[in-house]
């Protein structure tokens, strides 16, 4: 673990020494990219969900997969000890420089391979769960998360129910969207789906400049709740809620997402 410490105007950074973790996809990597994330995915009320989550402070909050740390700086403002984890240091970069960066920790690795004293709150935006692709892999994060849980603390987050097959929107003529950027310059994103493999779906993102354009393929995994119950459970946690939209509604087979909060067992 390398340490860079903490001056009046550097914010303090981890680095930690990952095995077996993918490489992000381009645009949580590419600098160009990632200096556009929150035009195309700004706030919103699935951001205000977790933001209020942490309640009154201070407590310790972790946000895993944080990206730009739109959320994880907000929750700082109102004084809560926040850490912002996510495999991706350009993402990082980005939110230490953003307003209120100097207020959080921002950690580069994976919740698996980090250490520290225990959160009363942990959660993971942005659908960033569906890039945990096996039951393996979601078994690991769920024990980490225990592992680094107060008694009491809770763990949040959310994922595509499959039920209401969101990658079929996720077509030129239904997903092309144009953003303006700060200084002038458009930019148009869509999507295209390459192929659905039982679960998991395979896409491209495409995001087209004035003067080029980039292509950042993914994969996500679209797992159901009574999957995502039973791997929790293994781990030793069980599930408090489960949110089948930002409204607060309770999940039903239709519903759009699965916002899940999980407490230790």
């Amino acid at each position: 673990m390398i340490f860079e410490g903490r001056s009046a105007s550097r914010a303090v950074f981890f680095y930690l020494f990952l095995h077996d973790c993918a490489m992000p996809d381009l645009h949580y990597t590419d600098p160009d990219l990632v200096a556009l994330y929150d035009t195309f995915n700004g706030w919103s009320d699935h951001r205000a969900h977790y933001a209020n989550l942490p309640g009154p402070a201070p407590n310790r909050v972790l946000e895993v997969g944080c990206g730009t740390g739109l959320i994880a700086r907000a929750i700082a403002k109102d004084g809560h000890d926040v850490t912002g984890l996510d495999p991706a240091w350009p993402m990082l970069d980005f939110a230490a420089s953003a307003p209120g960066g100097m207020d959080v920790k921002w950690v580069c690795g994976t919740i698996t391979d980090y250490q520290t004293p225990p959160f009363d709150l942990i959660f993971m935006s942005g659908h960033a769960f569906q890039c945990i692709l096996t039951d393996a892999e979601i078994m690991a994060f769920f024990s980490a998360a225990r592992r680094l849980m107060h008694p009491g603390a809770r763990l949040a987050f959310e994922t595509r129910n499959p039920a209401a097959r969101a990658w079929e929107r996720w077509v030129p003529e239904a997903s092309t969207v144009t953003r303006t950027l700060p200084d002038g310059q458009q930019v148009t994103q869509w999507h295209d789906v390459e192929k659905v493999t039982g679960a998991m779906v395979t896409f491209k993102s495409f995001y087209q400049f004035p003067d080029r354009q980039l292509i950042s393929e993914s994969v996500l995994r679209f797992a159901d709740l009574p999957t995502l119950t039973q791997l929790a459970e293994g781990a030793g946690l069980r599930v408090v809620h489960a949110h089948g939209d930002w409204d607060g509604s309770h999940f039903a087979p239709r519903s759009p997402e699965i916002i899940m909060t999980l407490a230790a067992r």
